[in-house]
């Protein structure tokens, strides 16, 4: 649904809020990265900025994911970050 509402949009940039994610399971991290991306490339977006939890499993599965490089080159970049404010500060800076 996130991807339909980005296509709609033109939107090339995310806030991923999952700071209040409990646990992800290792089939749906390979998802998220390997089938998810490419999908989010397609759809035209750009940069991925996760926000997560202090500590936890969750924390550990959405770094990651999201913390290093992918399969995906510079099509995608994607970082992850401690607050909301951070992450929307770094959409915010120049590619």
């Amino acid at each position: 649904m996130a991807l339909e509402v980005l296509r709609e949009r033109g939107a090339e940039c995310l806030v991923n809020d999952a700071r209040h994610l409990e646990s992800m399971s290792a089939e749906n991290q390979r998802w998220v990265r390997y089938d998810w991306a490419p999908l989010a490339i397609k759809a035209g977006v750009k940069r991925i900025a996760v926000v997560i939890a202090g500590h936890g499993l969750s924390k550990m599965a959405v770094e990651g994911m999201f913390g290093g490089q992918r399969n995906t080159g510079d099509l995608l970049q994607s970082r992850t970050f401690n607050s909301v404010a951070d992450a929307l500060a770094w959409l915010g800076e120049p590619r």
